[in-house]
């Protein structure tokens, strides 16, 4: 979701991204942004590096414990950071606050752009990850799996929605971590079903060649996890299976999303942190032939919220 205010903003800027894990940096170096990116695996590694000066250093929505104390370390002539009720130190890092409001995180992340008087261009991702062969064939991508076990849908529910797209025909391609209990799913996913020949697993591809597959089919269906998010931004046709998240905050953000909403999670009030201790009961109530229904574009959503920079996001209820 960092993407698209990176892109905007490194029409003015030359950027150096900080990042605390391994995979995100490398995915922002096959990208050949021609930004300098920095990975740091521990707290303690932000504190021992030596940072050089900066016009400005802006820290990005969510900000979590890592990034306020990076952005603490960093000598710059402005520092932005974003101020969240929900989340107290948030209140600690002396830098121009803006306030988080009750909108798309990545939407958040634009008010940076406000706050240095520069215009609000969403540059849209999608051309960083067209293959050169162009559209290839065309397949339906199924993501089953998260990297918690309390975002699953049961394994019924998936192995209806594979069998219908195989017995119309369909190639599927199923996407996994290497986490041996997503592998373990998909795999007794796949010997469930009839007609197996059509049927792809892949285990653990990195995040660019995941885009430049999201970008070659026409369409996607997947829990609530990075994969949900990058279809959203890339405009892949989106179904994404929500779990217990800030629906508000974090829904795939793209021109073609459909949300598959618990009531619960509907009408929950609090902002909820973390993940619960199991996976939540109401789950198990998900109907494989309602999202066949979304995904064919036969179900009346129950409302829309619509985004400043795309179409308006559909929203079911079950």
């Amino acid at each position: 979701m960092a993407l698209p205010i990176i892109l905007s903003l490194k029409k003015h800027f030359d950027i150096t991204l900080y990042l605390m894990n391994a995979p995100s940096a490398g995915f922002y170096h096959a990208l050949n942004l021609d930004i300098t990116v920095e990975c740091f695996e521990s707290t303690l590694q932000i504190f021992l590096k030596k940072m050089r000066r900066y016009d400005l250093a802006a820290s990005l929505y969510p900000n979590w414990k890592r990034e306020l104390a990076g952005i603490s370390r960093v000598q710059a002539k402005r520092k932005i950071s974003f101020f969240d009720p929900d989340y107290f130190l948030s209140r600690l890092p002396l830098t121009l606050k803006i306030k988080r409001e009750n909108m798309h995180d990545l939407e958040n992340n634009f008010k940076i752009l406000e706050k240095l008087s520069l215009p609000m261009e969403f540059v849209s991702p999608k051309t960083l990850f067209l293959t050169s062969n162009g559209v290839l064939e065309k397949k339906i991508i199924l993501h089953p799996t998260a990297s918690s076990l309390s975002k699953f849908y049961p394994f019924d529910f998936w192995r209806g929605i594979l069998e219908s797209f195989l017995e119309k025909g369909d190639s599927v391609l199923l996407l996994c971590w290497k986490n041996p209990q997503e592998v373990d799913f998909c795999q007794k996913l796949i010997e469930a079903c009839k007609n197996k020949e059509r049927v792809q697993l892949l285990v653990g591809a990195p995040l660019l060649k995941v885009a430049q597959l999201l970008c070659e089919c026409q369409l996607f269906i997947g829990l609530d996890s990075a994969m949900a998010q990058l279809a959203g931004l890339l405009d892949v046709f989106t179904v994404a299976l929500w779990s217990f998240a800030d629906y508000k905050r974090i829904y795939p953000y793209g021109n073609h999303v459909h949300v598959y909403l618990p009531k619960e999670v509907y009408q929950r009030k609090e902002y909820l942190f973390g993940y619960p201790q199991k996976t939540p009961a109401y789950l198990k109530r998900a109907d494989f032939k309602t999202v066949l229904e979304i995904a064919s574009l036969e179900k009346k959503e129950d409302f829309v919220i619509k985004p400043f920079f795309k179409s308006p996001v559909k929203f079911y209820l079950y």
